[in-house]
């Protein structure tokens, strides 16, 4: 089992998975199914060629970290360094979540830089954000971040993939996250459900991981022309010269196998770490908008916190 973790790890790492940027944001045309163009890379003997030496590459990179006990000393020390930061959870929730209410109100769209909304709205998310930042009755802004999203899911099916919006905000109502702020200073009391604390892991797994395999099949294997015409825009093929449908290929298949991995909770540190740093080459490669990824961001740091501790020193 360790064998197989270690060569999955390193497959997910190798193969060019840096196109998985938010499609949408680049454009908006839907041209629907063509199995034809997106398993056409399949049948071209260079891209096998390139699979063969990723998988071998592969091999070998796992075989030197499983045999190295320093390495795998230091993953499980890294881990119990993590586990020790449950009391900034609260912390972690809420402002990675305040940022970007405040970054959409601002911008005038609706927790996604496609959806444009009035300046009610705006203000709405604002204020949330703000209550957010500063600790003040926390759990009730989170309730109107849920309204917000459903709202927004109302207009646009997208929102499907910003589910990590959604499981930030159940997360912090399940969750005590007054400190640090202003309801803690001043002891306001809050609606809250602590029973239900030791799901907020699996929550904020199949909330983000669910987002990205919609956006997998969605954005990219159900609509693989739209994929291309952003890796032909933005010179995604001058990076690693292969075509454009390897590209969506690769990117949609990696994309929907991490999404898949959260949810079902392999490894979700492991994971977790892979898609942080994808996420951070797709960010400063398309220089995408700072509001359409810190939820994200915020989201992977918050599984990396809550994953529970290896069983065993070497897991």
């Amino acid at each position: 089992m360790k064998r197989f973790s270690l060569f999955l790890l390193g497959i997910i790492v190798l193969l060019p998975i840096s196109a998985s940027a938010h499609v949408r944001y680049f454009s908006q045309e839907y041209s629907g199914i063509d199995f034809s163009y997106l398993f056409s890379p399949l049948f071209h003997i260079p891209n096998l060629l390139l699979m063969l030496g990723t998988i071998i590459i592969t091999i070998i990179i796992s075989v030197i970290v499983y045999k190295s006990s320093r390495i795998m000393t230091s993953m499980h020390s890294i881990a119990e360094r993590a586990h020790s930061y449950h009391d900034l959870l609260g912390w972690m929730l809420r402002l990675p979540l305040g940022i970007a209410l405040l970054g959409f109100g601002t911008s005038h769209t609706l927790l996604t830089p496609i959806l444009p909304v009035s300046q009610f709205i705006s203000s709405f998310s604002i204020i949330l954000g703000f209550m957010l930042l500063v600790g003040f009755v926390p759990s009730i802004a989170a309730m109107g971040v849920v309204l917000l999203w459903l709202f927004a899911l109302t207009q646009n099916t997208f929102l499907i993939g910003s589910l990590d919006i959604l499981a930030l905000a159940f997360s912090i109502i399940i969750l005590d996250t007054r400190r640090p702020g202003i309801s803690d200073l001043l002891q306001i009391p809050e609606i809250l459900f602590p029973s239900l604390k030791q799901y907020i892991h699996t929550i904020l797994r199949v909330g983000l991981g669910t987002g990205m395999l919609f956006l997998a099949f969605d954005e990219k294997l159900l609509n693989p022309h739209m994929a291309a015409h952003v890796v032909s825009l933005t010179g995604l093929m001058n990076v690693i010269p292969v075509s454009s449908a390897m590209w969506v290929l690769s990117a949609g298949v990696i994309e929907a196998l991490v999404g898949l991995l959260l949810i079902i909770g392999w490894k979700p540190r492991i994971v977790s770490t892979i898609a942080f740093m994808v996420l951070s080459l797709s960010f400063f490669y398309f220089k995408e908008d700072l509001t359409s990824h810190v939820t994200l961001f915020g989201t992977l740091a918050c599984i990396f916190v809550t994953a529970p501790l290896p069983l065993k020193k070497y897991e």
